[in-house]
Order: C-alpha cells, then sequence, then structure tokens
C-alpha cells in the first residue's frame, strides 16, 4: 500500500504535520517496537549456558595382567538424565603398573569430553554399561571427575 501526501508544505524545510504523515509515523515506530522486542526476546530464549569440558581421570585396578577390560581408546559416554548421550570421548593411558603396596595392578587413564552446561547431573559411562553409571553435578563435571574402577569385582 502506497500513502500519498495529502498535504502540501508551504515553505521549504516546513515539517509535514499532515495527519497521512502521523499515522506512518504511528505505523513505523509500532514495527520498530515489535522488531525490537521480537529480537529481545529471541536473544533472552537462545541464550543458554556455555559447554563444559570435563577434563576427568580413571584409576582401573585389576589383579593380574590380562584381567583388565580397559585400554588406551577405549570409549567414554556421557549421558544426561533421561540417558541420552550428550558427549563421548575416549580414554588415554597415563600409566600402566603394580597398584600401591603390590597390591594388583593399576592402569591410570584420563580423558576430556565436552558437555552442554547447565544440566542438573550427568552420567558417566566407561568402556560401555558393564561398569555401570557414575552420577556427577555440573561442578563435578567443571572439576574434574575421578573414578576408580575396581576390576575385581567388575564395577566403578
Amino acid at each position: 500500500m502506497r500513502i500519498k501526501r495529502t498535504s502540501v508544505t508551504a515553505l521549504a524545510g516546513t515539517p509535514d504535520t499532515s495527519p497521512a504523515r502521523h499515522r506512518c509515523m504511528k505505523r513505523t515506530f509500532r514495527l520498530a517496537a515489535i522488531i525490537g522486542a521480537a529480537a529481545f526476546s529471541a536473544a533472552a530464549c537462545s541464550s543458554s549456558p556455555a559447554p563444559v569440558t570435563a577434563h576427568g581421570t580413571v584409576a582401573v585396578d585389576y589383579t593380574s595382567a590380562g584381567d583388565d577390560n580397559l585400554s588406551d581408546g577405549s570409549q567414554v559416554v556421557i549421558v544426561n538424565s533421561a540417558g541420552t548421550v550428550v558427549g563421548n570421548g575416549t580414554l588415554a593411558l597415563r600409566h600402566a603398573g603394580a597398584a600401591p603396596f603390590n597390591l594388583g595392578m593399576e592402569d591410570d587413564f584420563t580423558f576430556a569430553v565436552t558437555v552442554p552446561g547447565g544440566l542438573p547431573r550427568y552420567g558417566i559411562q566407561v568402556g560401555g554399561t558393564a561398569h555401570g553409571t557414575v552420577w556427577e553435578t555440573a561442578a563435578q563435571m567443571k572439576a574434574g571427575p575421578g573414578l576408580s574402577i575396581d576390576e575385581t569385582t567388575g564395577g566403578l
């Protein structure tokens, strides 16, 4: 729709105060207000907590060589409360050898996994679900979870 001018200004530079000009300005201001409110709402709704990169450790105790089913490259999976995978990574072997006091063997691994921030809890599964799931809070994930697996019993 094209707006026509209904009045003519008497002198150059005199503002147009016609009713048509007034209605046009009202529409323009309303449109600007609506666009501004929509942009503000979109920005407010789209902001979410920053992702968290968890740098964790896993200590695996086992009785003799060959009992350990976890190795360099084994998968680490992070799930949310509903069990949906929200992140994954792999174990990196840091140390392998005799456990303290020569009571069996111990492997130490590290891992790094980036997960979405703001979840109430995070489930960590190492090497599949056979070892169970350890639940950590967001603060524990930020601090770096430390897990211990006892292969002599098969669980976390």
